[in-house]
């Protein structure tokens, strides 16, 4: 037996709502977390992981030790 979904029936506008609209609900709750990494004397770090603790996510700081995370909203980061 096939499933077959027709790109103008109901059931595929209401499933495509749900898969695209479910991405726009994770993504409203996310917060940029921005910052710069350093070493001792105080000059930026380039090619460094920055991760969340205990968290999949993470990022590496850009040439000047920039780095931009997208964290969880109310989430504690430390």
């Amino acid at each position: 037996m096939f499933f077959r979904m027709e790109f103008g029936s109901r059931r595929f506008a209401v499933a495509l709502t749900f898969v695209l609209g479910g991405g726009m609900l994770l993504a409203a709750n996310l917060v940029p977390l921005k910052g710069v990494v350093k070493d001792a004397s105080g000059e930026p770090l380039a090619g460094v992981t920055v991760r969340i603790k205990d968290g999949k996510s993470g990022t590496i700081t850009d040439v000047n030790g920039h780095f931009v995370l997208d964290v969880e909203k109310g989430k504690n980061c430390y």
